[in-house]
């Protein structure tokens, strides 16, 4: 048998696949121990951008840096841009950067973990930096409210919600607070639907608000003056702020200070605020009657007042959420009196002038489905006066316990006949307790108010808001007897949009309730020559209110006007029925008001500049009702009055910040008498200093002292009487205001319960 013979490779090849072989082993161990002893997995990570009204943005451009890695996208049409990230130990910091035209970029480090998203709130972007492609429309309007998004721009990142308020169309802020073009009277503002105080929007975010709602009729109560909700926005992440304000009077003394603290988790909103104020005022009064010197006062008074609130919001569950509230208000105003009368000095006498309130409201809602809301109310009110004179000794005391229940059924895109429709319906039950000063047994009221709302559109140009209030209501008073009465309070408006603006035509009956100042039988002492007394046989006051409303967006400015018509019936006024000097509260007249009034907002110079004017005339007539015309020594009133209010803003580089606030009423009338003012001008400048952290703010109020000189004439039978006021409004001042922690975001539970019916001085 043959050898085989076999070949036998040169050594060197074998030994350079051998050492190939051995490197190949030692990477791939090397990988798996990599893979277990230093793994690094690749999570999903989703950014979703959220724009200040609440929706989703898409089209945002997103870069993330991780060490020297840099990864892009953008956002889609959810508003959510999605990465793939190494994740070390679990958490990885990165470094987040957004991009828009439309929004303020974001610039910001995070610390991110596996499978965690995050959610970030954009904001308006400053309009001096963006190039205009349009004008964004910034209200919706229909016939039962406008809804306006706030314009930010101009503003220090510092500003806070009352502020905002200024800039919004068709709101005016005046000495008497925020008031609705062609109304005299302030109205009543609202956070959340929650009852709220300019003291309390002072201490929210300007960022924080979502939107404005403006209602010229309150759903439930007698609003004639309207109502401002301002809406927040809803943000679930965990928040804690705090703020100290401290100023102090230049011109005389005085000072405030005002801390709050603010929080938030994924159940429970927390917000805590509190106010103290001491001032010394200097006033006087000079009376003539007959062109001659008749009564000259003068007071020092020592003011100390003081107020605070704690808000709680906790979500039980996704379909059920309750607020509780409670806040106080009080004063003490000691002074020292000095008058005297056609030779006859009177000597010095001390004064003593208190008041003080609790406010509680509850609610609870449950959100019976996605069209469907149930709310439950309650609330508790309680005030108490105290005037207490000396030489001679006078005592005047009023005090009012008020219990409100109220359950509200809302249900939206009902379908009706061919439409949809958003109703609501709901019962209230209000009782009163109020105790004079002299009367150990209390005089007793109740309402029973049954209400019906409808708000539906006929096309795609108009609307129509109807609501329908029934109200049965009772009183009685010691041994006076026991009165019912039923009253009907319709309301209806048509809303009209259109290219060239909308229209809105609305008819409104409304009723107000005497308090317990107009109703007590007790003499209310300032002097010999200056006394007022309440009368408990009042009734309430009806009036028909009918308004014709425009409003058009031209550019980035609008423009409102409207001109409102008001009948009033068994008029509750001052008048004096036995002598000169003490005047007392009788259904002694009625009144007709006409009121004409156009307002133009606009932002300028890029936002920099803001400005929001108004003016108003109006035509008054007030006449005592025949049954007085005999007995009393008033005369009725009636003329013409002009009223022009103008708010500006300028942002000046380097964070400055001015406001000047310039307003002329120059009458004010009432049944018998007119009040003649002269021209207001404030002026805030405001640094802001330390990255937003810490304000410094200049305020000089009433600048030029015009407007603490009015002039009171009073329209008397047989006598003529003059009044000259000096009162203690000009001074000037300096505010510092530091802040810490992150801003605070609340959220609606439902609107609270609101009683407007009741008239009070």
């Amino acid at each position: 048998m043959e050898r085989m013979t076999f070949y036998k490779p040169d050594r060197k090849p074998f030994q350079d696949c051998r050492s190939t072989a051995l490197r190949m082993a030692f990477l791939f161990v090397s990988f798996l121990f990599s893979l277990f002893a230093f793994s690094q997995p690749v999570g999903e990570f989703k950014v979703k951008m959220i724009a200040p009204e609440g929706y989703s943005v898409g089209k945002i451009t997103v870069s993330i840096q991780i060490d020297k890695t840099s990864l892009k996208g953008k956002t889609d049409n959810t508003g959510v841009c999605q990465f793939k990230l190494p994740i070390y130990n679990d958490s990885l910091r990165i470094r987040l950067l957004t991009e828009s035209p439309f929004y303020a970029p974001i610039d910001t480090l995070l610390t991110i973990r596996a499978e965690k998203d995050i959610e970030l709130s954009l904001s308006p972007a400053n309009l001096r930096e963006v190039s205009v492609v349009g004008y964004k429309k910034i209200v919706k309007t229909n016939a039962e409210k406008q809804v306006f998004n706030i314009d930010l721009g101009g503003l220090l990142q510092s500003a806070k919600a009352n502020l905002a308020l200024k800039r919004v169309p068709g709101i005016i802020y005046t000495d008497k607070g925020y008031q609705l073009a062609g109304n005299g009277k302030a109205a009543k503002l609202l956070i959340d639907g929650i009852e709220t105080t300019e003291t309390e929007l002072g201490k929210i975010m300007a960022g924080d608000i979502a939107k404005v709602e403006v209602r010229r009729i309150g759903l439930n109560d007698e609003a004639s003056s309207g109502e401002i909700n301002v809406i927040l926005k809803r943000n679930r992440a965990n928040l804690l702020k705090g703020e100290i304000a401290a100023g102090t009077q230049l011109s005389r003394a005085g000072f405030n200070l005002s801390p709050s603290a603010t929080y938030r988790s994924g159940k429970i909103d927390l917000i805590f605020w509190s106010s103290y104020t001491q001032d010394r005022q200097k006033g006087k009064n000079i009376l003539y009657r007959d062109e001659e010197e008749f009564l000259f006062s003068e007071y020092k008074n020592r003011l100390q007042q003081y107020s605070g609130a704690l808000k709680t919001n906790i979500r039980l569950s996704p379909k059920w959420e309750t607020a509780l509230n409670y806040s106080i208000f009080g004063y003490k105003a000691p002074a020292d009196v000095v008058w005297r009368s056609k030779g006859v000095n009177q000597t010095a006498q001390y004064n003593k002038e208190s008041y003080f309130s609790h406010f509680v409201n509850a609610v609870i809602a449950h959100d019976i489905n996605a069209n469907k809301r149930l709310f439950f109310k309650a609330r508790y009110f309680n005030y108490a006066t105290n005037n207490e004179t000396a030489h001679p000794y006078t005592l005047y005391k009023g005090k009012m316990n008020e219990w409100t229940g109220e359950i509200l059924l809302e249900a939206d895109s009902i379908r009706f006949l061919r439409d949809y429709h958003n109703i609501a319906v709901g019962i209230k039950s209000i009782y009163r307790n109020t105790l004079l000063t002299a009367s150990r047994l209390p005089y007793r009221s109740d309402v029973q108010q049954l209400y019906m709302k409808d708000q539906f559109s006929l096309n795609k140009w108009f609307d129509v808001f109807l609501l329908l209030r029934g109200e049965w209501y009772g009183f009685n008073f010691q041994r006076t007897g026991s009165t019912r009465r039923l009253a009907v309070l319709p309301t209806i408006s048509v809303n009209y949009n259109g290219k060239i603006g909308s229209f809105s035509f609305v008819y409104n009956r409304h009723i107000e309730r005497p308090s317990v100042d107009f109703l007590n039988p007790e003499v209310f002492y300032i002097n010999e020559y200056e006394k007022s007394q309440g009368n408990v046989h009042l009734r309430p006051q009806y009036a028909d209110r009918y308004t014709l409303n425009y409003s058009r967006q031209i550019g980035s400015g609008f423009l409102t006007s409207n001109v409102v018509y008001e009948r009033i019936g068994d008029m509750i006024g001052g008048v004096y029925m036995t002598d000169y000097n003490t005047s007392t509260y009788e259904n002694a007249g009625k009144g007709r008001i006409l009121n004409l009034n156009i307002g133009y907002s606009k932002p300028l110079f890029k936002h920099a500049l803001n400005l929001n004017l108004n003016i108003t005339a109006d035509h008054t007539a007030y006449k005592i009702a025949p049954a007085f015309a005999a007995t009393a020594l008033s005369e009725g009133n009636e003329g013409w009055g002009l009223t022009s209010t103008m708010n500006l803003s300028y942002m000046a580089p380097k964070q400055w910040f001015l406001e000047l606030m310039l307003m002329h009423r120059n009458n004010e009338r009432t049944l018998n008498s007119t009040v003649h003012n002269k021209i207001r001008l404030d002026l805030t400048v405001t640094k802001s200093l330390c990255n937003d952290r810490l304000d410094l703010s200049l305020f000089y109020y009433d600048m030029f002292g015009l407007f603490r000189k009015q002039r009171v004439r009073y329209k008397l039978k047989g006598l003529t009487q003059i009044s000259k006021v000096y009162s203690p409004s000009s001074f000037l001042g300096i505010s510092l205001t530091w802040r810490f922690g992150k801003d605070f975001k609340i959220q609606s539970v439902g609107e609270v319960i609101n009683n407007e019916d009741i008239r009070t001085k």
